[in-house]
């Protein structure tokens, strides 16, 4: 099996880099069920994927996409796309990007995030919390 490199995020925690089979069923056991796209604001050379049923079975927030005014729930990963539409490992650059865009953008906690939501993202700003 492919590995390739990529960048998982638990809510409320750090994202990390790890190795992955490059394979559905562990992108299914990362976002803990099935896949639906999580990408990310002016990423396009990264596909993000998160769990389809994720506001529904009731996941804590993760990242706040303002620009959509909306968050992603759940574990997220993150991997490189490919010229042909296929999963590739993440560079260098990418995970920078990524990184810097989770400093600047994880939900802190249910309560601000929903804050957020409700108000349209009116009062949000960069890594600062409404609380």
């Amino acid at each position: 099996m492919k590995k390739i490199v990529a960048v998982v995020k638990e809510p409320y925690k750090k994202a990390q880099v790890v190795n992955i089979d490059d394979d559905l069923k562990t992108l299914q056991n990362i976002v803990g069920g099935c896949i639906a796209a999580g990408d990310l604001p002016n990423m396009e050379d990264i596909y993000g994927f998160c769990n389809d049923e994720g506001l529904l079975i009731e996941l804590e927030p993760n990242v706040y996409r303002p620009q959509w005014k909306d968050a992603l729930f759940g574990p997220l990963v993150f991997v490189g796309a490919g010229d042909e539409g296929e999963s590739v490992s993440l560079k260098e650059e990418q995970i920078n990007r990524l990184m810097e865009y989770f400093q600047n953008h994880s939900v802190n906690s249910f309560g601000e995030m929903y804050t957020h939501v409700q108000t349209g993202f009116k009062h949000y700003k960069k890594n600062e919390s409404v609380m």
